[in-house]
């Protein structure tokens, strides 16, 4: 009978070890799982861009005439940033999400012509009057590889002349 109590006082020693072990292991998974999700959250807030303070500087024709090929160009005034990008109809945000694997606002589709730091937009009119370009943003990166981004509108006249 003593042999018996021995056998069971060691298996439930066995057992209490194997619990301490798993919850161990238990601890040590949970503790990990945290740990990469705080990272990956932390990755996401890396990915978040805010708006630069630099001002661009809109170059357009003097008089822009109706029907023919005019070039709009947008480029910085601070020879330490660098403009990667540009995009139309984003909307006006105060933040957003860059992807760094493809260098691009996420939530921005439609591209512009980037050539030579330089944004560059040929477009033609078939109406004379007042017109506006809204929602240009141009994504920024600063000397230390620090992106931004620039939102931006202009205003123009298009004549018959």
């Amino acid at each position: 009978m003593a042999t018996r109590l021995m056998a069971m006082d060691i298996l439930h020693l066995h057992q209490l070890k194997r619990n301490k072990n798993m919850k161990k292991i238990l601890f040590l998974l949970v503790c990990t799982i945290m740990s990469c999700d705080s990272a990956q959250k932390k990755e996401v807030d890396k990915n978040l861009i805010t708006p630069s303070s630099e001002k661009v500087n809109i170059v357009k024709d003097s008089v822009i005439i109706k029907d023919s090929l005019t070039c709009f160009k947008i480029a910085l005034f601070n020879p330490n940033y660098k403009i990667i990008n540009a995009y139309y109809d984003c909307g006006i945000k105060r933040e957003r999400q860059f992807n760094s694997e493809k260098i691009n606002i996420d939530d921005c589709s439609k591209k512009l012509v980037v050539e030579n730091d330089t944004v560059k937009m040929y477009v033609t009119y078939a109406k004379t009057g007042n017109f506006k370009f809204e929602d240009i943003t141009v994504l920024v990166k600063d000397n230390t590889d620090k992106f931004s981004f620039i939102d931006t509108t202009f205003s123009f006249t298009v004549s018959d002349l």
